[in-house]
């Protein structure tokens, strides 16, 4: 086996090892949704608003299919929410909190 090979071999792994990394991150934050429940009729059926200019990866396209995820577009503040009941429309959480690494 040449080095050219080998060099291959140990690109395919790393990039093998990066897309199952970012599929793991992508399962935590769908888990992370489905686990939350409505604080105002404790509805399982949420979503989580999604601010700024989106990058439409596969695992946001995959939110987006599954309604786990709402585009809110590209003008917020602090005080905007995180979270939406499906049921209720209930909203709650603030971006703030989220920004500064609170939940």
């Amino acid at each position: 086996m040449g080095k050219r090979t080998k060099r291959e071999q140990r690109k395919t792994a790393r990039e093998i090892a990066a897309k199952n990394e970012t599929a793991r991150k992508a399962e935590l934050r769908r888990a992370e949704i489905r686990a939350m429940r409505c604080p105002a009729c404790g509805a399982a059926e949420v979503a989580k608003f999604g601010y700024g200019l989106p990058r439409f990866t596969p695992e946001l396209l995959a939110g987006l299919d599954s309604d786990l995820v709402i585009l809110a577009g590209c003008d917020f503040s602090e005080d905007d929410p995180i979270w939406i009941c499906k049921d209720c429309k209930q909203t709650w959480g603030r971006l703030g909190d989220l920004l500064k690494g609170r939940k």
